[in-house]
């Protein structure tokens, strides 16, 4: 669309901090999950890209594990899903909501299990979504070098999945 990213980054800097000021923790939880919702839109572009199942199966098998560019990428994903601030963040909403423990607390923990397995499941339908398209040795576009930038993400989408 043409909009500089210091310009997009700023809008959405700034309509972020505005919805954290909209009121109490649970209105804040609730437009967040709107949002959220968006990254499902993973799991169809995952179908489309149909990645070859036999090279699935044969990534899941052969697991480089002593090559370092697979481990730097283990840790990067690690680091990337265990942030130290959400566990702050976490603290945070359980004191902002007033949980006690018991029924409570259990409830709270039962919705961060199911959060954190949702959030791999749209990280493995974005690798799947990479796989399908991207990296796909079939129909390589040799001018697409990754999913580096957004406009790349949307050209190679486009391109492939006809969306």
């Amino acid at each position: 669309v043409g909009i500089p990213p210091v310009v997009s980054c700023a809008l959405v800097s700034t309509g972020l901090f505005f919805i954290t000021l909209q009121g109490n923790y649970e209105e804040v939880e609730r437009k967040a999950l709107v949002l959220g919702c968006f990254e499902f839109a993973f799991f169809i572009t995952m179908l489309l890209a149909a990645p070859s199942p036999r090279e699935l199966v044969e990534g899941v098998v052969n697991v480089p594990y002593k090559n370092k560019d697979f481990q730097i990428l283990v840790a990067a994903n690690i680091g990337a899903v265990m942030q130290p601030w959400m566990i702050f963040y976490q603290q945070s909403a359980v004191v902002d909501k007033g949980t006690k423990k018991g029924m409570e607390m259990d409830r709270a923990r039962h919705e961060t299990k199911w959060g954190a397995f949702i959030t791999q499941m749209v990280a493995i339908a974005v690798m799947l979504t990479a796989a399908g398209t991207v990296w796909n040795h079939d129909n390589r576009n040799p001018d697409v070098r990754g999913f580096e930038t957004v406009q790349e993400v949307s050209s190679t989408l486009t391109s492939y999945l006809g969306v």
